[in-house]
């Protein structure tokens, strides 16, 4: 038990990291808004796994790794393509100020 404890420590680390250069990273405001509502969203679904997790019997844990990887790869995916998104939008704004007339 000592060892899945270090493993999930490590995890939550990893996780708090990840998140606050996530949002360091945004480079506009809605971009920020988006980043920490996946963050949100990606912190209750992982917390409420990793508590069936340990709640689960053994054999039953084994099966539950294939959701939790498939939902932590869904929410990556979410995530870059609501970046690229935004900042395509936002890349299309500038664009279009660079476009009206001077005069």
């Amino acid at each position: 038990m000592k060892l899945a404890t270090l493993i999930l420590l490590g995890l939550l680390i990893y996780g708090v990291l990840t998140t606050h250069f996530t949002v360091r990273k945004s480079r506009s405001s809605q971009e920020r808004a988006a980043a920490l509502r996946v963050s949100v969203f990606a912190w209750m679904i992982g917390l409420g796994l990793i508590v069936a997790f340990l709640v689960l019997p053994n054999k039953h844990r084994i099966l539950m790794l294939a959701p939790m990887f498939l939902g932590a790869v869904t929410v990556v995916k979410v995530w870059q393509s609501t970046r690229a998104r935004i900042r395509r939008e936002q890349q299309e704004m500038v664009d279009l100020d660079h476009m009206k007339r001077v005069n």
